[in-house]
């Protein structure tokens, strides 16, 4: 400041002009910062040059890698990473051995891709995403780091197409089949969670049919079982992507997966009601795992019920849920709600009802 005023005294004597001008040629360019602060960029290398600095002390450190994610929240400032060629220094800061320091390096690899194709594309060019799934995949790395290197990765291949390639290509489906296993930190399975929910909105085709390779589904319903009743965030997130997966493929759970889900779901709408799903939702979620198979394992029973109250209560509930399925498998002109009329009809003419009767009742005189 003391420099900035007596420049500012000097500058303002007009009985010197000779002295002025050459006091202006030899001008300290840290006055000019003084006045105009300095650009985005220089703070930017200042920062990664404070977090690169053995002698620097750990919160400095901290403060920097504060300043650089504040900083890379901008996109132009994102992209001038790699314009600075920032990118190997930055992904270097994986190596500190204080968990402060590679959470903060997680975080702003996360900031600096999130919503931005150049960036993104700089981060995979550069081995962002490879050092990231390292990350992830590491036992020995804390759940909070991994966490925020979730995120980041979820960042990196959101609405980027070579990002999701790269990917499959590191094994990114194994290593978060991996963190489903083997995590039983909830930021980290919602995160999973959520991710898998968003990319089958990115490209559902091709990532429903990687969740039935690589058995993530099987996962995420035993999640869902386990800690669903006791957290309802990651029971939404997993109930929402259990619906993508159906809508996208019918066939991308397999019969013992239906099973399990048809098992699980009346708890969680018992618990949750329509804090989690809309009556519509969970409507379309029952109606979902009456699948063609389950519905051949209906019609192959035969035989009376009027003897066992509850068996017909659970044959009628299995017919009823199974309403829009026969619709659609036998390409029926009518509508759900007049098979399910038809079904409600037969039920309560007889009380009991069998199978193949009922079948024939639908399909050829209904």
């Amino acid at each position: 400041m003391e420099q900035l005023l007596e420049w500012g005294v000097t500058h303002s004597d007009p009985s010197n002009p000779a002295q002025n001008d050459g006091q202006e040629r030899n001008f300290d360019s840290g006055i000019i910062d003084a006045i105009l602060g300095r650009s985005d960029a220089v703070e930017i290398r200042n920062a990664v040059d404070c977090i690169s600095d053995p002698n620097e002390s750990l919160a400095n450190k901290e403060i920097a890698f504060d300043n650089l994610e504040m900083l890379v929240e901008q996109i132009d400032n994102a992209i001038d990473i790699d314009n600075m060629n920032l990118w190997p220094k930055i992904l270097s800061f994986f190596d500190f051995k204080e968990k402060s320091l590679r959470l903060y390096a997680a975080w702003v690899c996360g900031t600096a891709v999130q919503n931005n194709p150049r960036a993104q594309k700089a981060f995979v060019d550069k081995g962002g995403l490879k050092r990231l799934l390292d990350v992830l995949k590491s036992p020995e790395e804390d759940a909070e780091v991994r966490s925020k290197a979730l995120y980041a990765v979820s960042g990196t291949i959101k609405h980027y197409p070579p990002g999701l390639a790269q990917f499959e290509k590191e094994g990114g489906y194994e290593i978060l089949l991996n963190v489903l296993n083997t995590s039983n930190d909830l930021s980290i399975l919602r995160k999973a969670a959520f991710l898998f929910n968003t990319l089958l909105v990115q490209d559902p085709k091709m990532v429903a049919t990687r969740i039935e390779e690589k058995g993530l589904a099987r996962q995420l319903i035993h999640l869902l079982k386990v800690y669903g009743p006791q957290d309802e965030d990651l029971a939404d997130k997993i109930l929402q992507t259990v619906i993508a997966i159906f809508r996208h493929s019918s066939k991308s759970l397999s019969t013992d997966e239906i099973s399990e889900l048809r098992d699980v779901l009346p708890q969680m709408r018992n618990r949750y009601g329509t804090v989690t799903l809309n009556k519509d939702e969970w409507d379309e979620l029952e109606n979902m795992t009456i699948t063609p198979a389950r519905l051949a394992a209906v019609t192959a029973t035969s035989g009376s019920y009027q003897n066992a109250r509850q068996k017909v209560l659970t044959l009628y509930r299995d017919w009823q849920r199974a309403a829009p399925t026969i619709v659609t498998e036998y390409h029926l002109d009518i509508p759900t709600s007049a098979v399910r009329a038809k079904i409600r009809e037969e039920f309560e003419k007889h009380r009991y009802v069998n199978d193949l009767r009922l079948i024939d009742v639908l399909l050829f005189k209904g």
